[in-house]
């Protein structure tokens, strides 16, 4: 559909950017049964937090992009971003902003947890 009613385009290729369980509805017409292992795939459950910290709260000053936490660790963040090391101006003036991923698909029961309990 667009603004001035139904139009057909012929093309070799075309790029479905739905996502899976919204593909599969969309692509059984065309191809059958098999768009339904489209459900199948598992989207795991990430939030984004983001911090702001004062900057004298680190003991030394953070250069570069952030940090990624491995799993033996026991943490539940992925990673950090330094946004405001990456962005300047992302921040107020003596204030750093950082972005942290908490869950995935290694801890999916964070996906029944409330906002706060995330943060806690």
């Amino acid at each position: 559909q667009t603004p001035s009613g139904t139009e057909t385009v012929i093309s070799k290729t075309v790029a479905l950017t739905a996502p899976a369980y919204i593909a599969s509805g969309i692509l059984e017409p065309l191809i059958g049964p098999s768009a339904k292992r489209l459900d199948e795939i598992n989207y795991p459950c990430v939030y984004s937090v983001n911090l702001g910290y004062r900057k004298e709260a680190f003991k030394t000053p953070l250069k570069g992009f952030g940090n990624l936490i491995p799993r033996s660790m026991g943490i539940t963040t992925l990673g950090t971003i330094w946004s405001s090391c990456l962005f300047p101006g992302r921040a107020p003036e003596g204030m750093e902003l950082l972005l942290s991923y908490i869950g995935g698909a290694q801890n999916d029961e964070i996906a029944g947890q409330t906002a706060d309990e995330v943060c806690a």
